[in-house]
């Protein structure tokens, strides 16, 4: 079941991203929740919940782009994510500046600016 539910999660996360691309970022947060009930342990699940964070940011849903960006975050910091490609490193590289420009909103300066540094230093690797 769990090989079955991760092929499922990678099929609606491919659909998610044509809806997202689209700007149809209602139908994309669908399929992304979907994405990340399906597969929550899987490695790439930061890719998963930064669609998802970011389909709300363009929402203005910011409390659920703000909670699922951090989850997105965590999950990247946990995993220390090296052996990626170019579309997974852009990723990661649009989901901290999301995160940065939430925690700015909120008033976070302090949180913001040590993303910026790890975003600065994610950038320069």
């Amino acid at each position: 079941m769990k090989i079955l539910s991760g092929y499922l999660a990678v099929f609606y996360f491919v659909l998610g991203l044509k809806k997202f691309n689209n700007k149809k970022y209602v139908e994309a947060a669908t399929i992304f929740e979907k994405v990340c009930k399906l597969d929550p342990s899987n490695k790439r699940s930061a890719f998963f919940y930064s669609y998802l964070g970011r389909s709300y940011l363009e929402l203005k849903e910011y409390d659920l782009a703000l909670k699922n960006l951090v989850c997105s975050y965590k999950i990247f910091k946990v995993n220390h994510l090296t052996d990626i490609d170019e579309f997974e490193r852009n990723t990661i590289i649009v989901t901290l500046e999301a995160y940065r420009y939430l925690l700015e909103k909120n008033n976070d300066r302090e949180l913001s600016k040590i993303i910026s540094i790890e975003l600065n230093q994610f950038q320069n690797e």
